[in-house]
């Protein structure tokens, strides 16, 4: 939640905000099939989560040397 409000990479923010209200939910559903329904839906936030990330990462690497992203 800290590391979240440190992110200025609205996506990143928005993924990591659904992550985190499904992670909530978990522990407070109703039924065991609710619980495992948040937890499906939780862990489908991961590879988008980093894919996004993947690609600001990106982005900074060629701002910072652009020779690089020349040849890449």
């Amino acid at each position: 939640m800290v590391l979240n409000s440190r992110v200025r990479d609205k996506k990143i923010s928005e993924i990591v905000e659904s992550f985190r209200n499904w992670a909530n939910q978990v522990g407070l559903t109703a039924s065991p099939a609710e619980g495992n329904t948040a937890i499906v839906r939780m862990s489908e936030t991961i590879a988008p989560l980093h894919e996004r990330i993947g690609e600001v990462l990106r982005k900074l690497d060629n701002d910072e040397d652009p020779l690089r992203a020349s040849i890449a």
